[in-house]
């Protein structure tokens, strides 16, 4: 189980051009790391804090597919390989 979301990405200057960034959820650090900032980075701590909000979509989506009559399997097959990554039953 992972820790609650929502997550919120923390950044500071720890010296010349290097930041550390935390993403942080339920009052705890979840990740933190210390790189040399770049949009890169910014952005790839960016969607690891939207990770729960993404995992809860796709939970969300796949339930709602399913109702379909006639459901899109390869649509099916993507929801679920991507909730079981984010699982880890994969």
């Amino acid at each position: 189980m992972h820790t609650p979301g929502p997550w919120e990405v923390i950044t500071q200057i720890v010296e010349d051009g290097f930041w550390e960034y935390s993403i942080a959820g339920d009052k705890q650090v979840v990740f933190e790391t210390v790189v040399l900032s770049s949009e890169r980075h910014h952005a790839d701590a960016s969607l690891i804090a939207a990770a729960p909000e993404l995992l809860d979509a796709c939970r969300s989506a796949l339930a709602d597919h399913l109702e379909h009559a006639l459901p899109d399997q390869v649509l099916v097959d993507q929801l679920e390989d991507a909730i079981e990554k984010a699982t880890g039953e994969t």
